[in-house]
């Protein structure tokens, strides 16, 4: 299936003119890699991200350049430090015959079998390598026969005829951890020192 991403060419004459194509609700894009030279465009933001929700961030795009259709993957962004929306975005066009480096997100499924542990995750993503058309959008890892001190490594992960994981196999994704106790305060008895006596004279009569 096709999946359209419409663009428009992008000036870099003025600095006013990417803030005015960011008012009218544009992110600057470069688009590079495969076949083509640099080429700077705007991709509408909502349409962007709706894209993105529906088909994952690993899709393949198709977008329209010069008159000629170029497949591309969404490959970096920036973010607003302050608002967190997309500031500029990358696209990587892509030979689909030719393999390609890209990380995956790593997702949890199942609930451990020992309900009591705590559930670490220490891995996020990996870097795998495949043809554009066959990079997944998630690897899963089941984590439902996970007991207490348990942990699931790389070489767990689902693997697949169509990619190939780069990561360490014995690199650790998860572990499943036994609850802390809390350790209650045990009450302490504080010395007091006496106080010290004031020794006086008796005052002399008169």
């Amino acid at each position: 299936m096709t999946i359209e991403l419409k663009t428009k060419p992008r000036s870099l004459e003025k600095h006013s003119d990417v803030r005015r194509d960011r008012e009218a609700g544009n992110i600057p894009a470069v688009v590079y890699g495969y076949g083509i030279k640099n080429t700077n465009v705007n991709v509408d933001e909502v349409e962007l991200i709706k894209t993105l929700r529906e088909n994952g961030r690993n899709a393949v795009l198709t977008i329209t350049l010069d008159n000629k259709k170029t497949n591309v993957v969404f490959h970096d962004y920036q973010k607003h430090p302050l608002y967190g929306n997309l500031v500029h975005i990358d696209l990587l066009a892509v030979n689909m015959k030719e393999e390609l480096e890209t990380a995956v997100s790593i997702r949890l499924v199942g609930e451990p079998k020992a309900k009591a542990g705590v559930l670490e995750q220490v891995l996020y993503e990996v870097i795998i390598s495949a043809t554009p058309a066959n990079v997944p959008e998630t690897l899963e890892l089941d984590v439902s026969k996970l007991e207490i001190g348990d942990t699931l490594t790389v070489a767990d992960l689902t693997a697949g005829k169509e990619y190939t994981i780069l990561a360490d196999g014995e690199d650790a994704v998860v572990n499943l951890q036994a609850p802390q106790e809390l350790e209650e305060p045990t009450a302490g008895t504080v010395d007091v020192p006496e106080p010290e006596a004031i020794h006086g004279t008796d005052e002399e009569k008169v």
